[in-house]
């Protein structure tokens, strides 16, 4: 709910009382400068990745408009510019999900991303609530194959997981627009005075909220995969998948070569899903009687 009333305030929506107030409150605590504490780093190894490599942690406060309150550790890893004479304004990558690690991709950026370490530094920060920021880790699935079929979203799963997390955390904290304050902070701290955002999926929506938020420090802006900022994450996933899948089989009854090989790709699809459901609701039966 917090979240929601965040996003209503940003966009100029009425939000009343009480909630507009609080709302008002946790945007000027993002929007206000914080007192920056330089980072403490050290040199660290990354299985995989060549080069300089620095990792620590750097403490923000969870509400930022409360200065004595819960402090969390963000975990950072830079990949330091390979050549002596480096740009000043780096890289800044923003991990997907919502709740991808940043950090746990430094691998596979440093070698993507080669070429722009030649001359600028790559910083990735875990987002608070993910990896190694304290961390708000859910199992929504379990192991089962048969698991992953059903709800996107189960409600069960996710109450179990909020009681888990409000032992060590405040949940109205953790959004896009207090994360993005985070990474300001985190900015300052390594002593950037712009950065280069680099977003795909969710995180094309965090670098248009640090955008929005702080445009006097962005030098440039990649966006893959582009989530609008306007648009809830979860609600077209399903019209768009299904458009995509569509799109697929046109485009595969279109080729020759597709189609000899695959020749009623669609009706094998849904038959395949139909098992699935029938398999589905049989499996859960079984787990009733037990």
């Amino acid at each position: 709910m917090q979240s929601t009333h965040l996003m209503c305030a940003v966009f100029g929506r009425c939000v009343t009382g009480l909630v507009w107030v609080t709302s008002c409150v946790f945007l000027l605590a993002a929007f206000t400068p914080p007192k920056v504490a330089p980072w403490e780093s050290k040199p660290c190894a990354i299985d995989g990745v060549e080069g300089e490599v620095r990792c620590g942690t750097y403490e923000v406060l969870e509400n930022r408009a409360d200065s004595n309150g819960r402090r969390i550790p963000l975990k950072i890893v830079v990949l330091a510019a390979r050549a002596a004479e480096r740009e000043p304004d780096p890289l800044f990558i923003l991990a997907g999900g919502p709740g991808q690690a940043a950090t746990d991709n430094a691998k596979f950026i440093a070698r993507t991303f080669a070429q722009v370490r030649a001359r600028r530094d790559i910083v990735l920060v875990d987002q608070r609530g993910t990896g190694g920021s304290n961390p708000l880790s859910c199992d929504l699935y379990g192991r089962s194959a048969q698991d992953h079929l059903r709800d996107l979203l189960p409600l069960r799963a996710l109450r179990q997981c909020v009681a888990r997390w409000q032992e060590h955390a405040d949940l109205r904290f953790y959004t896009s627009v207090l994360a993005m304050a985070d990474i300001d902070e985190v900015r300052a701290a390594l002593g950037y005075e712009r950065i280069n955002l680099f977003g795909t999926s969710y995180g094309t929506r965090t670098a248009q909220v640090y955008m929005r938020q702080f445009p006097d420090r962005v030098r440039a802006v990649i966006l893959k995969g582009v989530t609008p900022i306007t648009t809830p994450l979860t609600l077209p996933m399903a019209r768009d998948a299904q458009r995509s899948w569509d799109l697929l089989c046109e485009d595969c009854a279109a080729d020759p070569t597709c189609h000899a090989a695959f020749p009623n790709l669609n009706d094998e699809f849904e038959a395949v899903f139909a098992r699935l459901e029938r398999e589905s609701r049989s499996t859960g039966k079984a787990k009733s009687r037990m």
